[in-house]
């Protein structure tokens, strides 16, 4: 059936099945190849699964779509939109039944050509620069100086000094950046540094190894006795150091806390593992208020307590030659919830 469909170069049934049947095996393999790059994707855990799992769904199922489609659909609707489509007489090429009759003939200049191109391909990747890989050239350098909390600002300030005096003295710096201490302006809008974090962006010259150079930054540690000094090569994406995050999820803070603690015991004493941190470790106070939408508007409140809390410059006034900036603020200052809670009252 199968030859005479093609001798009549007509779509029957059981011209179209054979032909499926060639093609089918390359198009199954081709997408299930594709397929199983996609969807290991949906084995990772934390907040990368909920950043690659739609990605990975998406792909799958669409790849197994297209493949149902393409051996029943497509075949299905050829054979009744091209009834009456004769076609044509096959007319073999000549040109590559030539090459491989000639590359037959002459194995060896094929092999040698291959050998050729893997060699050059390898001292091509030898050569040429690997900024994905290699750290010795990055954007910048990101070193950072943690105090514990309650840290006076007086010591805090004195680290500063001498990191900036370090950093100085070496003739690779073509300009860094020193932040510290908590930024008003971001406060305003939630974005909250760490009080006892000096964090300095360092910018290197040109040609500068930038892994040398925040290796040599490390071993000053000793300088700074008080606090924890961190550097390491960075890039647009941040710090190019290798971490793994472990998620501790429950409904008891102590029991977090204990496995937390478990955890951190457990990967301590695994060789190769610099440094294990979690980020109960900077814990700090926090007030947490809920609005009634029916009685109250949050933006409102919120506005209201930031005016009790950080009181508004309104100007400047000389006092004995000197400039000193004008505040209105609340007439009692918030140290404790309590303080606040009467605050609130009387202004309601």
């Amino acid at each position: 059936m199968f030859t005479e469909g093609r001798q009549n170069n007509e779509l029957t049934p059981a011209f179209l099945i054979e032909s499926v049947k060639e093609v089918g095996s390359a198009i199954t393999s081709s997408t299930l190849t594709t397929v199983a790059v996609f969807l290991p994707m949906l084995i990772v855990s934390g907040g990368l699964r909920d950043l690659v799992a739609p990605f990975a769904i998406t792909i799958t199922c669409s790849l197994l779509s297209s493949l149902l489609v393409s051996l029943t659909v497509v075949p299905a609707l050829s054979a009744r939109m091209m009834k009456k489509v004769k076609m044509k007489e096959h007319k073999p090429k000549s040109f590559y039944p030539s090459l491989l009759k000639w590359s037959l003939n002459h194995k060896w200049l094929p092999i040698t050509i291959a050998i050729l191109v893997v060699a050059g391909s390898v001292g091509l990747f030898l050569t040429m620069p690997k900024g994905s890989v290699d750290q010795k050239d990055s954007a910048y350098i990101a070193i950072g100086l943690r105090y514990d909390n309650g840290t006076p600002f007086k010591e805090i300030k004195d680290g500063v000094a001498k990191m900036e005096g370090i950093l100085s003295e070496k003739d690779g710096v073509k300009t860094h950046i020193t932040v510290a201490g908590v930024n008003e302006d971001a406060a305003q809008y939630g974005n909250l540094q760490e009080a006892n974090v000096v964090r300095f962006m360092i910018f290197p010259k040109e040609g500068v190894d930038s892994a040398n150079f925040a290796k040599d930054i490390r071993k000053t540690k000793d300088q700074f006795p008080n606090a924890e000094l961190t550097a390491e090569t960075a890039g647009l994406l941040g710090t190019n150091a290798t971490t793994v995050s472990i998620d501790v999820i429950g409904k008891n803070d102590d029991d977090i806390k204990k496995a937390a603690d478990m955890v951190k015991k457990e990967i301590s004493s695994i060789d190769g593992v610099d440094k294990v941190e979690s980020n109960d470790q900077n814990t700090k106070p926090t007030v947490t208020i809920q609005v009634d939408s029916k009685l109250s508007n949050a933006l409102e409140i919120s506005q209201s307590i930031y005016a009790m809390i950080k009181p508004a410059v309104i100007g400047n006034i000389k006092i004995d030659g000197r400039t000193t900036a004008v505040q209105l603020g609340a007439l009692k200052e918030i140290q404790t919830v309590d303080v606040f809670k009467k605050s609130a009252a009387d202004d309601a």
